[in-house]
């Protein structure tokens, strides 16, 4: 299993990371175990849960006991330099078949010096088999990034501020965001899946998205006019969807998450209550909800063009 070693620097001793029984004299090497909520070593953002411990200040710990361990922890000072271990093999490093890759920019606010985010992977020079993404691996809660509510696990990150890091080290990535002042730009580049079943589909689908309670879904809609000429009624349509937004991502369709929603798709329902009559205030409420899944019965835009060329092939002929 290939791992791969990140160094890092973070203050205040008396608030360490715990990780565990573990050392030479346990069946784990040094381990992090266990991130204490809203403590230094949990609001760093620099250290993950399984992460294996190498060094602490330049002294080598795979070799100590695990008591040894703690003692070089305690007696390291204000200011603890670690270097840590993570798996290559770690799943958020892995893309997902059937899918289709779109790009953003997120803006992040800084609250006290960190985005809220840890990143991973990068080039590696003396080994490019084990170059990686820089990923994001962790969203602390509570933090800038989980607040903005479109980053994922998984998402690569492509720029910061501009500057391309889709070949930089991970030691560039993280001076890019420690070196932003107020804020920083990244731009991600995230996966959406592709269900053919969505293009080919002959009638109303089902879509299901999962959210908080009461949160935006990043729909934007307005009203189609009733068209006589093709027979038309009024109808409430997507006019756009926010990138990265929980409906650009996380749409389902028979258990499968997929790109099922596109713009010019039209509602019929949110939650069994059609939109025949409502007003786009009305539909916007309905949308927010605030039940933890929002039940959409929709007509996708390629079926209604579809249908409107077959119609004005009908006619010609």
């Amino acid at each position: 299993m290939p791992y791969l070693s990140s160094a890092l620097t973070y203050a205040v001793a008396a608030h360490l990371p715990s990780y565990g029984k573990r050392g030479s004299d346990r069946a784990f090497p040094p381990t992090v175990s266990f991130l204490r909520p809203g403590f230094i070593a949990h609001r760093c953002d620099q250290l993950q849960v399984g992460e294996r411990i190498t060094l602490v200040n330049g002294i080598p710990v795979n070799g100590l006991t695990h008591d040894h361990v703690l003692t070089v922890l305690r007696n390291a000072g204000t200011d603890v330099h670690l270097q840590v271990e993570y798996d290559l093999n770690d799943k958020c490093f892995t893309r997902s078949q059937n899918t289709m890759s779109k790009c953003t920019d997120i803006v992040l606010e800084k609250e006290r010096g960190s985005f809220g985010l840890t990143l991973r992977g990068g080039a590696y020079g003396p080994d490019r088999s084990k170059s990686r993404p820089i990923t994001v691996t962790n969203i602390r809660t509570g933090g800038p990034a989980h607040r903005e509510g479109r980053l994922r696990v998984g998402d690569r990150v492509l720029c910061i501020n501009g500057v391309d890091v889709f070949s930089a080290t991970l030691a560039v990535a993280q001076r890019l965001l420690e070196e932003s002042l107020n804020s920083a730009t990244l731009t991600i580049e995230y996966d959406v899946s592709i269900l053919e079943s969505v293009r080919k589909a002959t009638g109303a689908l089902v879509v299901e998205i999962d959210k908080a309670a009461g949160t935006d879904l990043g729909i934007m809609l307005k009203i189609k006019d009733a068209d006589p000429a093709q027979n038309t009624p009024r109808s409430i349509v997507i006019d756009s969807i926010t990138p990265a937004s929980t409906a650009d991502r996380l749409a389902t369709i028979y258990k499968v998450r997929c790109g099922a929603l596109h713009c010019g798709d039209e509602i019929i329902s949110v939650d069994g209550i059609g939109l025949e009559y409502t007003t786009l205030a009305e539909a916007r409420q309905l949308l927010r909800g605030q039940a933890s899944t929002v039940r959409l019965e929709i007509v996708p835009l390629s079926q209604m063009l579809s249908n409107a060329a077959e119609t004005f092939v009908c006619w010609i002929f």
